[in-house]
């Protein structure tokens, strides 16, 4: 008798083991939703956040390239130009930011240059002084129906308030 249950616990045992996956990965939700997935929520996008292609730059073409050149400026004053708690010192300021970004047209390749920069300048607080810019390029080129070459590359120079925190007052 002892003979016949082990048999049939070592035959349980290797059913139960055969049956039984070995690994499995969770593929989906775990929860089915009422939306399903890859819902189209394009009718769900405010009118605010709808793209507006009438407003979109144009750019100026030039052979196979576009240009898209951009100014912005400003102007303000604030009560404490160095950010601190004590001997609070307002200063007037101006800004321009010059941008552009130059993209081809081509129908192969691709190619994009961009570049900026920010001057700031504070009426008689030199120290405060700001001047950051970015480069940036990008380029595709198809070598035939299977092959892409791409690259890209960036530089810029951003500048981190030296009068922050809690430093001193300047002198």
């Amino acid at each position: 008798m002892k003979l016949r249950s082990a048999a049939f616990a070592t035959a349980a045992l290797v059913v139960g083991v055969a049956a039984s996956p070995i690994a499995a990965a969770q593929d989906g939700l775990i929860f089915q939703s009422v939306i399903p997935q890859g819902f189209d929520r394009d009718r769900n996008i405010s009118v605010l956040g709808r793209s507006r292609p009438s407003y979109n730059p144009i750019g100026v073409s030039v052979g196979g390239l576009l240009f898209f050149p951009r100014v912005e400026t400003g102007a303000g004053v604030t009560s404490n130009a160095y950010l601190t708690e004590q001997n609070e010192t307002a200063a007037a300021y101006a800004s321009i930011e010059p941008s552009l970004r130059v993209a081809s047209i081509w129908s192969r390749h691709s190619l994009e240059v961009n570049g900026a920069t920010l001057l700031r300048n504070y009426i008689g607080q030199s120290r405060r002084n700001e001047r950051t810019w970015n480069l940036g390029a990008r380029s595709e080129i198809e070598l035939g129906r299977a092959f892409t070459i791409s690259a890209e590359a960036n530089a810029s120079q951003n500048i981190e308030n030296l009068f922050s925190a809690r430093s001193q007052p300047p002198l």
